[in-house]
């Protein structure tokens, strides 16, 4: 059965873009963010508890978050956090899955910067069980680069990001548009997990070059039921390139599977 359409922008401007319908070497930081996991049932996401969690985001900030033109505010993140050096224009976010984490960075500053990184996941018995690199080389204004890992998200006691390098971009961000629709038979088929295919028809009015295109598949909540990557190849200005990307839900979850979020961080060619 058809599952869903998403239309969703990401524009090149240093604003924030409109996002459409949803239908269904010059400076660096080393600094070191902690974030560890609430281990109470209260919202605490726009509190300040900087001893236990590392520096939580301000109403100020989650409300331009919840405004971006992107997908987003359709994902349930379980923190928000500032990327230390950042100054408050870098947003980490995490959204754990049946059986992995997502990461998130993203952008609210006035310019498209460079980011590397690396999140560390600990497990209840403090040691470390698992490691993301984090590198996108141009994060737009507004834009939001995900990294996804299994691994036992039950028992995941905090996340640090260590080795941040935040430097002006040396590409150029470029826009861009996707419109994609989900597939699948409805039925969870495995323990293993479920395969659902994805056709997606992705525009750039400015062209961009070789990029990724990923998504995440939510449940009616938003929380995160799976992952997935595409690949773009170059977009000649004003073209529309159709394909077919794959991601895979949790096991036993594909009913519950309500729509998807998809992040793209394309440059000019």
């Amino acid at each position: 059965m058809q599952l869903s359409d998403v239309d969703e922008y990401r524009g090149v401007s240093d604003e924030p873009t409109s996002h459409a319908e949803i239908v269904t070497e010059q400076s660096s930081t080393e600094d070191s963010t902690t974030i560890e996991a609430d281990t109470s049932s209260v919202d605490d996401t726009t509190s300040s508890d900087y001893s236990t969690y590392g520096e939580v985001i301000d109403s100020d900030t989650a409300e331009k978050l919840s405004s971006l033109g992107t997908n987003y505010s359709m994902v349930k993140w379980d923190h928000e956090f500032y990327v230390e050096g950042s100054d408050h224009t870098l947003v980490a976010s995490t959204a754990t899955t049946p059986d992995g984490i997502v990461v998130a960075i993203t952008n609210l500053g006035s310019k498209s910067v460079s980011f590397t990184g690396s999140a560390h996941i600990k497990g209840d018995t403090n040691s470390l069980s698992d490691s993301i690199a984090l590198l996108e080389p141009c994060l737009a204004v507004g834009g939001t680069t995900i990294n996804y890992t299994e691994c036992d998200s039950a028992n995941i006691t905090s996340i640090t990001l260590e080795d941040c390098s935040i430097t002006d971009a040396y590409l150029t961000a470029a826009d861009w548009s996707v419109n994609a629709t989900i597939t699948t038979d409805g039925t969870s088929s495995s323990d293993y997990g479920d395969n659902v295919s994805i056709n997606y028809s992705y525009e750039s009015s400015t062209g961009c070059s070789y990029t990724t295109l990923k998504v995440l598949l939510l449940n009616n909540a938003g929380e995160v039921l799976g992952y997935g990557i595409g690949f773009v190849n170059d977009v000649s200005a004003g073209e529309n390139i159709t394909g077919t990307m794959y991601a895979i839900t949790a096991p036993h979850s594909l009913d519950s599977l309500a729509d998807m979020a998809m992040f793209s961080c394309p440059t000019l060619e």
